[in-house]
């Protein structure tokens, strides 16, 4: 377990600042001068810990009720009011997080690099339950009122009894020798939760039960080198008008029907993020740093923008009329959903964002990498 973990640390860097070939690796793009189209007003900003750490983390807030919850690295734990940032309750559980945050039926949940799933009441913060899994967890778990959906580091999907976390049921995936340190949110949809693994496959469970609905492959690793053959499933997938969407990286893109895991579409796609969705688009950050809006109907190409390229950006969201992702150097940007072109730019932390944004309204949140997390109502 700690070689491959070693050989995930290393595969972060080998994906973000090196080459496979002995090219001359290219720098990030500068960023372009342009028009503001778009007003940007930051409403509020608090300090959460040390917020994703020093290894690659992408620990998310969540909104529940007129809450926003964060957790950082180091255990810090906050509930904030998110009109104006007034902390609620804030809580420090003394041990390193890399996994988080969801909410379900007023239990807030957290996890932890030891492989603690952490379960906490949403209103107090005060510990209802522990559970180690055996494994680090790196991506929010899935939960309703019974089952609580965790994905681990080593390729294992767990359902946890969500009033004291005894596992119910276990499905495992073969992890390939060299991978990705990043693990794909499960997303529930009725009683089958589908996941994505670094082997390349989705794959739909019974929540009541753990057995297997389907299996489907999104990406197929080619190549002689391990570096080659990395098809990760990384980021969050995506339920929209009755289908769900998976993108893998040096794989593909597709649009599943979640009932049988029948493809209505696929098309060639390169991504470590999750989707989003908007103006009958679905909007892809790619590994290289281009970001993409594919047809939902069919997946045709409808527009593609490479200024950002290998700017290593986060997963897109979506706020108004525009398709937003942040970078490595904490800026966030506003890209058109008509044709992507750039709209609007704000710094939110120097260290970086890489965490999923989380839209409300007309206000996007932001938790940057240094621990900055910050309201910004856009016009």
């Amino acid at each position: 377990m700690a070689l491959r973990r070693v050989l995930m640390l290393a595969m972060a860097c080998l994906l973000f600042a090196c080459s496979s070939n002995d090219e001359k690796v290219l720098p990030p793009a500068e960023l372009i001068d342009f028009k503001a189209e778009v007003t940007l007003k930051t409403l509020w900003s608090e300090n959460v810990g040390n917020g994703q750490g020093d290894i690659y983390n992408r620990l998310q807030p969540v909104i529940s009720g007129g809450l926003i919850y964060a957790a950082a690295n180091n255990g810090d734990v906050v509930a904030l009011n998110k009109s104006n940032g007034r902390r609620v309750w804030s809580k420090d559980l003394d041990i390193e997080l890399s996994g988080g945050v969801s909410v379900s039926a007023g239990t807030l949940y957290v996890a932890a690099v030891s492989g603690d799933v952490i379960a906490m009441n949403s209103e107090t913060g005060s510990e209802e339950w522990r559970h180690n899994v055996g494994a680090e967890v790196l991506s929010p778990v899935a939960a309703n009122e019974k089952v609580v959906v965790v994905q681990t580091l080593d390729g294992r999907l767990l359902g946890l009894d969500a009033s004291n976390g005894e596992e119910q049921w276990e499905f495992i995936s073969t992890v390939p020798i060299l991978t990705m340190r990043s693990v794909s949110t499960p997303l529930l949809v009725a009683d089958t939760v589908v996941a994505g693994f670094s082997s390349g496959k989705a794959v739909a469970i019974d929540v009541n039960n753990g057995k297997v609905r389907w299996e489907r492959r999104v990406a197929i690793p080619k190549g002689r080198s391990e570096l080659d053959r990395i098809v990760d499933i990384d980021g969050a997938l995506l339920f929209r008008n009755d289908l769900v969407y998976v993108v893998s990286y040096q794989g593909n893109v597709m649009g599943i029907e979640p009932s049988n895991g029948r493809v209505i579409w696929s098309e060639p796609a390169s991504s470590y993020n999750g989707l989003a969705n908007g103006f009958g688009n679905i909007y892809i950050s790619d590994a290289e740093g281009s970001v993409i809006a594919v047809s939902e109907a069919n997946g045709d190409v409808r527009w593609q923008r490479t200024e950002l390229a290998r700017r290593r950006l986060s997963d897109p969201a979506v706020i108004s009329s525009y398709v937003v992702v942040g970078d490595f150097e904490g800026y966030v940007h506003f890209l058109s959903q008509v044709d992507g072109h750039m709209a609007g730019r704000i710094r939110i932390d120097g260290d970086g964002v890489r965490a999923p944004m989380i839209v409300d309204g007309d206000t996007l949140y932001v938790f940057g990498n240094g621990g900055r997390l910050a309201a910004i109502k856009v016009k």
